[in-house]
């Protein structure tokens, strides 16, 4: 007697399924890569942390090397105007210095500094020489007149400065420092003239 075998459809089951469980592997094993090479890409190793702390060095020196640049061209400037030298060698003589308050605003400061000497091109004037300032400047600005080293303002009301003298036969150079203050704007092209005159 033949005894009848009933086969059962065997069910699909991914996990038991030899091949489709590879590929499930597999592509679970890319993905877990995938989520390590992010993580590994932001950790940083001793070689970026270095190139890292160089980066910011050398960004901190281009800063401090901006503010010193500025801080040159300002003292640079200061020189310029401080090597402005009128060579006063004999009498008779009208020397104009400008001296640039355009667009200052109300309350703002400036200095100017300018040379008055009794030689040019190493000669020096043989007699003495008695020199006055005269300054005309505008309503806007206060002006304040030092000359080499003093602390007291030599600019009278008459904005005349009087009985200047240069010695004969030996250098000297006299050093005057303009103090301005705006008292209201200054407009363009805004100018002390500054006349010396033996």
């Amino acid at each position: 007697m033949k005894k009848k075998v009933q086969l059962r459809d065997k069910e699909f089951d991914p996990f038991i399924d030899d091949e489709k469980k590879k590929t499930k592997d597999l592509s679970i094993k890319e993905e877990d890569n995938k989520k390590s090479n992010i993580f590994k890409f932001t950790k940083f190793d001793s070689i970026d942390l270095l190139l890292l702390v160089i980066l910011i060095a050398l960004l901190i020196l281009v800063i401090i090397l901006g503010f010193k640049l500025k801080e040159t061209k300002e003292n640079y400037k200061e020189y310029v105007r401080a090597s402005i030298v009128v060579p006063v060698l004999s009498k008779d003589t009208n020397n104009n210095i400008s001296v640039d308050v355009s667009n200052m605003q109300k309350d703002a400061t400036k200095s100017y500094v300018f040379k008055v000497a009794n030689n040019k091109d190493n000669n020096i004037n043989p007699e003495e020489v008695v020199y006055a300032l005269q300054l005309t400047n505008t309503d806007n600005v206060e002006v304040e007149v030092y000359k080499n080293d003093g602390k007291e303002n030599i600019l009278p009301g008459s904005k005349i400065i009087l009985d200047n003298k240069l010695i004969a036969n030996e250098e000297q150079v006299d050093v005057y420092t303009l103090k301005i203050k705006a008292n209201n704007k200054t407009s363009d092209k805004e100018l002390i003239t500054i006349n010396i005159v033996s």
